[in-house]
């Protein structure tokens, strides 16, 4: 029974582990030695998915400093939605897989206080990140993308050339710029409407910005009218845009 222990144990250790030989030199001795080496089998490379949640963990585990990962968790506790010792461990070791969840990226941002965006591409502007798989691109390029400022993926195509030049943008894409060209708009209506020189540009401003609220709604935005009163749009909430 032992030596068929043993047999089936040094079957799976060699089904484990590739041999091979290496030549060492001994520098006391002035020989050469060939040496058999074990390499551990199974470890496959990490995946795109993988590689990116390890970066993202980094980001987090720098952006906490020294506070320790129960601080993080308690932080998150506070928030509504904790997010466990272990799982911040994981990811701060680089040894979580591929999982990192929307709540969970948003509500360890909100705990340390900073922007989603710096942990999703953290060597901004132009360190090297690989968004999508298999394409490397400047970090402020991806990110311009996630944000919506660039409607298309900005980094050429993912396999061979593809030319987008025929792909009209889709309704999220239209939807996202007239957002953000409204706001602009609401800055341009309040620094308009508190110099007295350029005061005269306010209606014409200000019937552009009507025109994009139409735009928005049709594009299936949504817009608060009390937050976003005519008789508002050029006084604290055109000014915090």
């Amino acid at each position: 029974m032992f030596l068929l222990f043993r047999v089936a144990h040094n079957y799976l250790v060699f089904m484990r582990y590739r041999n091979y030989t290496t030549a060492v030199f001994d520098g006391r001795k002035q020989t050469v030695h060939t040496v058999r080496v074990a390499q551990l089998q199974g470890e496959q490379p990490k995946t795109w998915a993988e590689r990116y949640v390890g970066e993202v963990g980094r980001a987090m585990k720098d952006a906490r400093g020294t506070k320790s990962a129960a601080w993080l968790s308690e932080r998150t506790e506070q928030l509504g939605c904790r997010v466990s010792r272990s799982v911040i461990a994981k990811l701060d070791s680089g040894h979580r897989g591929d999982v990192l969840s929307v709540v969970e990226l948003c509500v360890i941002a909100a705990a340390l206080e900073v922007p989603p965006v710096a942990l999703l591409f953290p060597d901004l502007p132009d360190g090297e990140i690989e968004m999508p798989p298999r394409h490397h691109s400047a970090s402020e390029d991806a990110m311009r993308w996630f944000c919506g400022e660039s409607g298309t993926i900005p980094f050429g195509a993912l396999i061979g050339e593809v030319d987008h030049s025929d792909l009209a943008p889709n309704d999220a894409a239209q939807l996202v710029e007239a957002v953000r060209r409204r706001r602009g708009l609401l800055r341009q209506a309040a620094e308009a409407n508190a110099s007295p020189d350029i005061r005269a540009q306010v209606p014409a401003l200000l019937d552009e910005i009507r025109s994009l609220a139409g735009r928005i709604r049709a594009l299936g935005g949504v817009i608060d009218e009390n937050r976003w009163a005519i008789d508002h749009e050029i006084g604290s909430s055109a000014a915090d845009a």
